[in-house]
């Protein structure tokens, strides 16, 4: 390929470029030489040292990025429109004068300057003759759906009415029925914490009652059944507790008949068979002893009575003894 010869009369002088043209600013042009070759490649390469140089940090030579033109513009820069604005944008001139949003949106009406100013609040936010500022009643906006506007000086929301004496009795009966049953006594203690008058105990009680939702012949079944069951309490232990949930007398003895004396022993017979382990020395007499005691106690804690929680232990630990083939060494016990 033969390479065209160039020379400087070939090329267009400064002023005779456009004004746009890099040429007509005064930049200077890499003109290539006679024999094809640019003047950029026509000057002799710096050979390489291993050294920095004195002007350029780290050996590196600082070149302008590749994406910035010789003005100093990123040609990646988003230019930003200055009509396009965020949020709300005014109308054209022509249409903001007859807008009904003119006063809202600082719009000068007809004959008047298009000059905005603060208006005072008592000035309408509309037009003058527009629809938009005559007032709507309060049941006008209730039958379109609409909330009305509160009162000025009350804020958006109106101050909430004192609660009742009888409505805060009845919630913090409810709630404490909500959360496990309860007797009338314990129902009265806790409304008389909370400082509720003695007529209005008595009225929210008696209304409880009326519907079934206070009964202390249901509370105390439900009490007998869940603590035999699951606590094995003896029947005295149970009429204990109810006596202290506010609950005795006839309505309490019906409530125990479902805990019979078979059922006793049977559970006291449970209650030391769990307790025994193989770790025990039932062989040494001071330590079957011990033992003893401390079965004896625990049945005595939960109510039952003494001569039951002796025969209920010896009888057990024979039995133990007997299966595992334990040694006796019940000579010399005080329990013989």
């Amino acid at each position: 390929m033969q390479s065209s010869n160039f020379s400087e009369e070939t090329f267009l002088q400064p002023e005779e470029y456009p004004a746009w043209h890099p040429a007509a600013q005064g930049i200077a042009q890499d003109l290539p030489h006679e024999n094809g070759v640019d003047a950029a490649t026509s000057a002799p390469a710096t050979p390489y040292t291993g050294k920095n140089l004195p002007n350029e940090p780290n050996g590196q030579q600082q070149r302008p990025a590749s994406n910035e033109s010789v003005s100093g513009t990123n040609r990646y820069t988003k230019r930003r429109n200055p009509n396009h604005k965020k949020g709300f944008r005014r109308p054209p001139a022509k249409y903001a004068a007859t807008s009904p949003f003119a006063p809202a949106i600082g719009a000068a009406s007809a004959g008047e300057p298009d000059v905005q100013q603060k208006r005072p609040r008592s000035t309408p936010l509309f037009r003058e003759g527009s629809a938009l500022n005559e007032p709507v009643s309060d049941e006008a906006m209730l039958l379109q759906g609409v909330t009305p506007l509160p009162e000025p000086g009350q804020g958006r929301r109106r101050a909430k009415e004192p609660e009742s004496e009888f409505s805060r009795a009845k919630n913090v009966v409810l709630n404490q029925l909500a959360a496990s049953p309860k007797s009338r006594s314990m129902l009265y203690k806790k409304l008389v914490e909370k400082e509720i008058s003695e007529p209005v105990i008595e009225d929210v009680l008696a209304r409880c009652e009326a519907v079934g939702l206070v009964n202390d012949a249901e509370f105390a079944d439900v009490y007998v059944r869940t603590r035999m069951n699951v606590k094995k309490l003896s029947r005295s232990a149970i009429r204990r507790e109810l006596k202290q949930k506010g609950v005795e007398g006839e309505t309490a003895e019906i409530a125990l008949e479902q805990r019979t004396d078979d059922d006793e022993r049977n559970d006291a017979h449970e209650l030391v068979r769990k307790k025994l382990r193989p770790s025990m020395d039932l062989a040494d007499r001071q330590e079957k002893d011990k033992i003893m005691r401390r079965l004896v106690a625990m049945l005595a804690r939960k109510g039952y009575p003494s001569g039951l929680a002796f025969s209920v232990v010896k009888q057990e630990i024979e039995t133990y003894i007997e299966e595992n083939g334990i040694e006796n060494s019940s000579s010399g016990s005080y329990y013989e």
